[in-house]
């Protein structure tokens, strides 16, 4: 396995993302102080698991996201991944490149994945478990790691020599094992409790269902006496109602008497009221009449008003139609004037006109004149630009010619240059086969030394096998192990279903509501805590606020509700609390928005729950006002804020009340709350369903560790075949450097002949560059001649110009002339156009002055016509006057007939009113017997709905069952049975069931304490078996690590001695402490603490090496432990590296010149302006 790279964004001073990739052997960070070397060291700690924040050099987790410094803003997350190749398959995971991400959120939200893949950091120590680079190994030191493993107590020093041994994952399962036996002891205690509280209920269960039968027989007894005693009642309540019947039919018949004479008098009081109506129709009409003469007396009045008026408009208009002919004559003769006056204009514009065309011919001729000569300037400027363009082609063929020589001279230059990197090239092929030849010759060397090793190879693939079988049984404990656990979990899943079925923890009235089987309940929802489903986070909250609601079962309607609460009743059974859908209402808090946006506000308990929708109604009903916080802090602040008026409840379970009151303190047992058991149980099952997915993962394992068996062993035959293999390799590499010489001697004779042929081309050279000489001067003479021919056609093309200005001049002169003829023609056309118009308007002033003159002559005749219909209009008015005096003598007559009538209506009032008293008082029997009757009726339904309810027995069919027994004899007969029954006192109906159910649970129970304790005696065995493995494997890897330590202290101190103590005295190996005893060269042996600061790291490397060379680690991270040493030691720590490099990827975080020598890869590390730190990157190998 080989770490191949890391990836970083957004940790420490790494805010751009970042890449770093690790080869084989030593690569050395360096970089000056504050730089961010270290940080390379934190972000491999911090991915390989690390939670202690000290050892990342941080006060709390978020300082490992960059902060930000004065040039660049701080960010939110921080993010980091290790790239690990695989393919040696040291990670137990099936995949060649394995991809360890981990990522922390400035919330403090931290994810971890293998392969994108999310995961626990107890899975990232478990991939790592055993492999040297675990969270606890010595794979990652610092200078405060080396003054903890002195100084650390020897008990706490045994970690390193753990994760060395490799019995690391052995402890982590033992620690496993005994947390797994903890449970099973408290499952067992559980067990035991559940079966001693059965045992204790049994007893009171069997006396209760004695009782119960006892209540049954005495029930039955009660319930004949009852039915026979409804059936008598019913009887003599039947008779009653026969009587009441027959003297209610008597009133009917009085009162149909009473009505017929009502109806009589009705009648007659009709007709009188009828020819009152008549009467009074009369009147109206009489009135409307009048009122019709009185309105054409008020017309005929407005109509001589009318005339009268049209008289005095007749007169105003001929006035005024006089003034109007006076001012039309005067209008007439001034338009006559004007007229004269535009005729005289006309005649001046024409003479003027005249003049304009005069001036315009001339001007036309002397423009035709002008225009003759600027064409004869063109044609001569034409003759000119030809000449230059001529000049200019002449030019131009110079300059191409000349371009010519230029590229032959270059191309000269070219064939040079190509010649002397042709010969450059061959001294570089000449040194490189050279090269050749000596690399060939050392490979022939080295391969001569490696044919040595190919039986060290064979020993080391004899080790590998060895070591696969290990591994094979390691695996086969691990599927063992976890068959335990699925099997303990099955175990405890089928406990949690048992009691959820029971409904373990509900009250009895409640459990009874629940398991019956009549008929309504088709009508029962379900408990609210069966209807609920809470996430995990939020059960304690959830069960807090919901308290004894837990229990309210949830039923359809109301009707449901009261055979439930009668059902309660008639067994006795308690109070249970329900809840309709159909009646529940919810109230809203008024200010849940300003609410929500409170600091540590998680949302209203109906909202982070999950339940159908059908029921949402309940959970907003139970829990929509109650607010949950994540602490108790934000909730006390949240009810100052409210003036204690919320309820509110924290994720701890504490519950502030409106009006200040606090409930806190600890909670009970999980396995009490049905919520926490279903969350517990949902629990299960997945932990079920993913063992049992990991489970067939080990089979698979397995069956790779066998294949992987059967490979180490097919290993040692191939290394037979290598070793041939390589013979060959050896005979073809002193082929090759034959063939190399031969091709050495050919690239010198090649050079020779390049060398003459180079001394030729310069001499062509000169040649081509004395022709390029001549050409330029030819290019210059033409260039002349072309500035002087530009020069000519310059001044032509100014003339040209001059003459065209004075044709411009003649257009625009031409152009005003036209001008002024045209204005001076729309001037005319304008005043003729006013002539004519002034022509028309004197024909309208002499059409309109006729038509003034006619209208006065016929104003003159209807004056006339107008007096003759006033005098009309005045003799039909006095017509109408008397017509209206008649009428008024008509209505009064009438009047009079109308009051007698209503004086004899008024008598048939009065005897009517008699007549109704009577008629009140017969309904006010009737209504009295109808009232007796309902009763009576009420009662009959009652004792039918009793006989129906109660015993399912309809009157008929009770009068059947009716005891032959007198009704004193059997009401007293209730009387004993019912004291008997009181007497009995409560009575469980369920307890027969009850009584069966505890027995088949005890029986349950009895099965699950035997299987807890095969599973107890299971998990013993398997951990004294796993601690003979690991005394075994810790006994074997300290006395190897032992004594590498020794090689390496004198190795790296140049003598001395170095001894590894166990404190044990012979008993506890696996919790006894390692103590480290040194003797430095020439001095006497002392403690540890004694020792300068160089000392104790190059003892501290001492045992880092002896680790490594006992179990090689992929990788190890070194930061700055050779700092203490002075130079000799450097040198030594250096070589050493170099050794160990074979086998391990050696990361050197450094400021040593010594340590940087013995690099292979060396990385620079730097700050920008904004505190960023960038990377660098250099190959030594390549330098």
């Amino acid at each position: 396995m080989q770490l191949k790279r890391l990836e970083a964004y957004g940790f420490k001073s790494f805010a751009e993302k970042t890449e770093i990739v690790f080869h084989r052997g030593i690569t050395a960070i360096v970089g000056p102080n504050g730089s961010g070397k270290s940080n390379i060291t934190d972000a491999i700690r911090w991915v390989l698991g690390e939670q202690n924040t000290r050892n990342l050099r941080a006060a709390k987790a978020e300082d490992i996201i960059f902060s930000g410094s004065s040039a660049r803003k701080a960010l939110n997350v921080a993010e980091v991944s290790l790239v690990f190749d695989n393919s040696d398959g040291t990670l137990p995971i099936a995949y060649q490149e394995v991809v360890v991400t981990r990522r922390l959120f400035r919330s403090g939200e931290s994810e971890s994945y293998i392969n994108h893949a999310r995961c626990r950091i107890k899975d990232v120590y478990q991939l790592f478990a055993d492999t040297g680079i675990g969270h606890e190994g010595m794979s990652i030191i610092g200078q405060n790691s080396m003054d903890h493993i002195l100084n650390s107590r020897p008990e706490e020093r045994r970690a390193f020599f753990e994760e060395t041994a490799g019995i690391t994952k052995y402890k982590t399962r033992k620690g496993e094992a005994l947390r797994k036996m903890e449970s099973t002891e408290k499952n067992l205690v559980r067990v035991q409790d559940i079966m001693q509280e059965i045992d204790a209920q049994l007893v009171p269960l069997a006396k209760q269902a004695e009782k119960t039968r006892l209540f049954d027989r005495l029930s039955g007894e009660y319930r004949q006496c009852e039915i026979s005693s409804l059936s008598e009642k019913y009887d003599d309540l039947t008779t009653a109602r026969t009587e009441k019947q027959e003297k209610k039919g008597a009133v009917r018949d009085k009162q149909a008497a009473l009505a017929a004479s009502i109806k009589e008098k009705e009648t007659a009081r009709e007709k009188t009221k009828l020819q009152i109506v008549k009467k009074e129709a009369s009147l109206q009409k009489y009135a409307r009449q009048e009122q019709d003469l009185q309105e054409k007396v008020e017309y005929l009045q407005a109509e001589l008003a009318v005339r009268r008026e049209r008289q005095s408009s007749e007169d105003a208009a001929r006035t005024r139609l006089t003034e109007q002919a006076a001012e039309t004559k005067e209008e007439l003769q001034a338009t006559k004037q004007a007229a004269q006056r535009i005729s005289e204009s006309l005649a001046g514009q024409a003479h003027d006109m005249s003049l304009l065309q005069d001036n315009l011919k001339e001007k036309k001729e002397e423009f035709t004149l002008t225009e003759s000569a600027l064409r004869d300037a063109e044609d001569a400027l034409a003759v000119a630009l030809a000449q230059e363009e001529e000049q200019r082609a002449h030019s131009l063929t110079c300059s191409k010619e000349l371009a010519v020589m230029k590229t032959a001279v270059e191309f000269h230059a070219q064939g040079q240059c190509e010649q002397g990197k042709k010969q450059q090239d061959q001294e570089t092929r000449i040194a490189d086969a050279k090269r050749k030849t000596e690399h060939l010759q050392e490979q022939l060397t080295q391969s001569e030394q490696e044919a040595t090793q190919f039986e060290n190879k064979l020993q080391l693939a004899i080790t590998v096998s060895r070591e696969r079988k290990e591994a094979l049984f390691k695996a086969r404990r691990q599927h063992q192990d976890l068959c335990v656990q699925l099997k303990e979990l099955m175990s405890r899943r089928k406990l949690l279903e048992r009691m959820q079925q029971a409904y373990e923890g509900f009250g009895m009235a409640v459990r009874s509501v629940l398991r019956n089987e009549e008929p309504w309940h088709e009508g029962i929802c379900g408990a609210v805590a069966e209807l609920l489903e809470v996430p995990g986070k939020y059960v304690t909250a959830i069960e807090v606020a919901l308290a004894g609601s837990q229990q309210h079962v949830v039923i359809e309607d109301t009707e449901t509700a009261k055979a439930a609460i009668a059902f309660l009743k008639r067994r006795r059974l308690g109070r249970v609390t329900f809840l309709p859908l159909t009646s529940l209402v919810v109230r809203q808090p008024a200010d849940a928005s300003s609410l929500l946006a409170k600091k540590g506000v998680l949302g209203f308990a109906s909202n982070l729950i999950r339940i159908e929708e059908k029921y949402r109604r309940v959970a907003e009903f139970l829990l929509g006002r109650t607010l949950v916080v994540d602490t108790l802090d934000h909730a006390l602040a949240i009810a100052n804020d409210t003036g204690r008026r919320q309820r509110i409840v924290t994720l701890e379970g504490e519950l502030l009340h409106p009006g200040g009151s606090i409930s806190g303190g600890g909670r009970f047992h999980r396995d009490a709350s049905f919520l926490g058991r279903r969350s517990e149980l949902a629990f299960c099952c997945k932990q079920i369903e993913d063992l049992q997915d990991r489970e067939k993962k080990f089979r698979t394992h397995l069956e790779e560790q066998e294949a992987l068996c059967q490979t180490a062993e097919q290993s040692q035959a191939h290394l037979v075949e290598a070793q041939q293999a390589h013979l060959v390799h050896q005979a073809e590499l002193k082929t090759a450097l034959t063939t190399e010489q031969a091709a050495l001697q050919e690239e010198e004779r090649s050079y020779r002949e390049s060398a003459e042929q180079y001394a030729l081309l310069q001499q062509s050279f000169a040649k081509a560059q004395e022709t390029l000489s001549l050409q330029k001067s030819r290019v210059r003479q033409a260039e002349e001649k072309l500035a002087a021919h530009a020069k000519e056609t310059e001044e032509k093309r100014e003339e040209a110009a001059d003459i065209s200005e004075d044709v411009d001049a003649l257009k625009q002169q031409i152009f005003a002339y036209e001008k002024q003829l045209a204005v001076l023609s729309a001037t005319c056309e304008q005043d003729t156009v006013r002539l004519q118009d002034v022509k028309r308007r004197i024909k309208q002033k002499q059409q309109a002055l006729e038509k003034i003159q006619g209208e006065l002559a016929r104003l003159q005749d209807g004056d006339k016509e107008n007096q003759a219909s006033i005098d009309k209009l005045t003799m039909q008015q006095e017509c109408l006057r008397e017509e209206r005096k008649q009428l008024r003598q008509k209505k009064d007559d009438c009047y009079a007939e109308k009051m007698r009538l209503l004086e004899e209506a008024q008598s048939a009032d009065q005897v009517l009113k008699k007549l109704a008293s009577r008629q009140r008082e017969l309904q006010e029997m009737e209504h009295q017997l109808d009232l007796q009757l309902s009763k009576i009726d009420y009662a009959l339904e009652d004792c039918t709905q009793k006989l129906l309810s109660m015993y399912g027995l309809t009157p008929e069919l009770a009068a059947a069952q009716r005891l032959q027994l007198p009704a004193a004899e059997v009401k007293t007969r209730l009387q004993e049975l019912k004291g008997k029954i009181e007497t009995l006192g409560p009575v469980n109906p369920e307890a027969i069931k009850e009584y069966e159910e505890q027995c088949k649970r005890l029986d349950f129970m009895q099965r699950q304490a035997q299987d807890l304790d095969a599973a107890k005696a299971d998990l013993s065995a398997l951990m004294q078996e796993m601690d003979d493995v690991m005394t075994k494997q810790f006994q074997s890897a300290f006395s190897k690590i032992q004594g590498y330590f020794q090689q390496s202290f004198v190795k790296l101190f140049g003598g001395g001695q170095a001894d590894l103590k166990l404190l044990d005295d012979g008993e506890d190996i696996l919790h006894a402490g390692i103590d480290i005893l040194v003797t430095l060269p020439h001095k006497k042996r002392q403690g540890l603490s004694a020792l300068s600061g160089g000392e104790r790291a190059l003892t501290v490397i001492a045992l880092l090496f002896a680790f490594l060379t006992y179990k090689p680690s992929p990788f190890s991270v070194l930061d700055e432990i050779d700092a203490p040493l002075d130079e000799a030691n450097v040198a030594r720590f250096g070589q050493y590296l170099r050794e160990l490099s074979h086998a391990t990827q050696f990361i050197v975080v450094t400021h040593r010149k010594g340590t940087m020598e013995s690099a292979d890869t060396m990385y620079g590390v730097t700050t920008d302006g904004a505190g960023v730190s960038q990377v660098l990157s250099v190959k030594l190998d390549e330098v």
